[in-house]
């Protein structure tokens, strides 16, 4: 008799470098993110949806795992987990191969949200599939589990967009002598600081528009109402800037993280 499969994962995970060093760098946006939604995952599952949040440390990641029960329903235990790879960004992808294969996770459970210096601060793109764009964390996980992931690409570069020059061979910024790599390991600047609470709050809420709520679906629908959701979602925020999202478009059910 076969054993039954465990119930599918939805597996959000923020690129980032490990250690108070990188902590509040531009780099690191994708940890912050799951920073913020460590605190608005709770409270956006109506209890007593939500049981056995814990915290790990393992697989090279750090874990933060919730198990979602739907009331009056038959449907099995939905598991989310939050992820925070703890290689260093170049190897991302090997923490994330050991995490998919110790949990039977698909290429296809995952949302990856991380910074891109193409995009200027404030600004997100959503997509399904694609390259690298030059974003080293990204390219280490496509190298050892495919392209077939979504990610949430979070704009760093300064607002004025026609200053950047984001190649790894030139100077970040025309007209000074930052390197893209310095750029992305400073820590954001006071006015991005400012805002910078309330961009990772909206960038939790597209995300948690994502997986919530996906619970209540059987297995082999998991993936193409994903795909889906991540296709209309990319329509109405690629290209936007996080002040002018109007959340209540695409957001299936409240969200206290928006309050």
């Amino acid at each position: 008799m076969n054993e039954p499969k465990p119930p599918r994962a939805s597996v959000i995970v923020g690129l980032g470098n490990p250690g108070a060093r990188y902590h509040h760098t531009r780099h690191n946006l994708g940890f912050l993110v799951i920073e913020a939604l460590t605190t608005s995952l709770p409270r956006s599952f109506h209890a007593p949806s939500l049981v056995n949040a814990t915290s790990s440390q393992k697989h090279m990641s750090k874990i933060f795992s919730y198990s979602i029960t739907i009331p009056n329903s038959n449907t099995a235990a939905k598991n989310i987990m939050l992820v925070q790879p703890q290689t260093y960004m170049n190897k991302s992808g090997e923490a994330l191969l050991s995490l998919m294969k110790f949990n039977n996770i698909a290429a296809s459970d995952l949302i990856v949200i991380y910074d891109d210096v193409s995009l200027p601060f404030g600004v997100m793109k959503l997509r399904t599939a694609g390259s690298s764009g030059g974003h080293n964390g990204v390219a280490s996980i496509i190298e050892k589990i495919g392209t077939n992931f979504i990610r949430l690409k979070c704009g760093i570069a300064p607002q004025d967009s026609n200053k950047t020059n984001a190649t790894s061979n030139s100077h970040a910024f025309v007209g000074t002598k930052i390197s893209l790599e310095k750029y992305v390991l400073n820590d954001f600047s006071s006015v991005e600081q400012k805002h910078l609470s309330k961009y990772c709050l909206v960038l939790g809420t597209v995300i948690l528009s994502l997986i919530n709520p996906l619970a209540k679906l059987e297995a082999r629908h998991h993936q193409a109402e994903l795909k889906k959701r991540a296709a209309r979602t990319a329509s109405l925020i690629n290209g936007k800037h996080f002040n002018d999202i109007n959340l209540t478009h695409f957001i299936t059910q409240p969200h206290n993280i928006t309050t």
